[in-house]
């Protein structure tokens, strides 16, 4: 049976991904732990871009409604 996960906001998938990278930095984390580490920060990098490209689409689609309506920027 699957679990539902929320998925993050961008801010609290940047937030985890710092302390992931500040855990790694710190040398003391097992090898398996690295790895499971390494899989999540990974995670959260695609939604990160993916949070990031559907924020640069609707910036897109706002201004070209603006351009097309005439309205300053």
């Amino acid at each position: 049976m699957a679990q539902n996960k929320k998925v993050p906001t961008f801010e609290e998938a940047m937030a985890e991904l710092e302390q992931i990278a500040r855990q790694m930095e710190d040398g003391q984390m097992p090898l398996e732990a690295c790895l499971e580490a390494y899989e999540r920060g990974v995670a959260l990098i695609d939604v990160c871009r993916s949070k990031l490209d559907a924020a640069q689409a609707k910036i897109q689609k706002l201004e070209s409604t603006t351009a097309s309506s005439g309205q300053p920027l």
